[in-house]
């Protein structure tokens, strides 16, 4: 075999084996469901289901309105979710697209509205990039701002019942939240306080 042809074939076994290494690189696609307390138009509790799903991209944070019709008031939720989570971790999602769809069904739940599910938004993302499990007894609700703290939000009597209907045994909220008949609502649901998505995580993950 000529020099210049034992030259090509190891540039073409390089490119070959660069493409390989490139390809088992790419994170591949990520998936974790959860459920969201929220309060339909009537007034009553409910749990919304969302499918969180990660893929190789460029960093995008994306809602897919075909599942349903979201507010901005939830992209900005979301939005903070995933920047609180890369400064709790250290770790950017540069090198993936955040994809957060409806997965419940029915008229109420084409229109998604509201920052309360910010801290379980938080929590998914948490879980997707840990590979932890989200736990499914425990429910939260509260509002996410820049730097991790909870923080109030309406409608939570009508949410823990939800979630105690729905048999849950623990609810976690903002520790500046008021709750109207607090001893009533934990007869069968326990209520537990918390300040930041540091300190509710290990309540949500398993």
């Amino acid at each position: 075999m000529s020099s210049k042809r034992l030259i090509g074939v190891l540039i073409a076994a390089a490119f070959l084996v660069s493409l390989q290494l490139g390809y088992y690189a790419i994170p591949t696609h990520k998936h974790v469901s959860f459920f969201a307390p929220a309060i339909t138009e009537g007034g009553k509790g409910t749990l919304v289901q969302f499918d969180l799903h990660s893929y190789p991209g460029s960093g995008r944070i994306l809602v897919n309105i075909d599942s349903a019709s979201f507010d901005p008031s939830v992209e900005v939720a979301f939005r903070k979710a995933v920047h609180g989570t890369e400064n709790y971790l250290g770790l950017p999602f540069n090198g993936e697209d955040l994809v957060l769809e409806v997965r419940s069904k029915g008229e109420w739940f084409r229109e998604v509205s509201g920052e309360s599910a910010g801290a379980i938004f938080a929590a998914s993302l948490v879980a997707l990039r840990t590979n932890r499990q989200l736990r499914d007894d425990v429910m939260v609700s509260a509002r996410l701002d820049e730097d991790g703290n909870l923080l109030a939000v309406g409608g939570i009597e009508e949410k823990i019942l939800a979630a105690e209907a729905f048999g849950k045994r623990v609810f976690l909220v903002s520790d500046e939240q008021d709750i109207r008949y607090q001893d009533e609502l934990e007869k069968d649901i326990r209520v537990l306080r918390v300040g930041t998505i540091e300190e509710a995580l290990p309540y949500l993950l398993s």
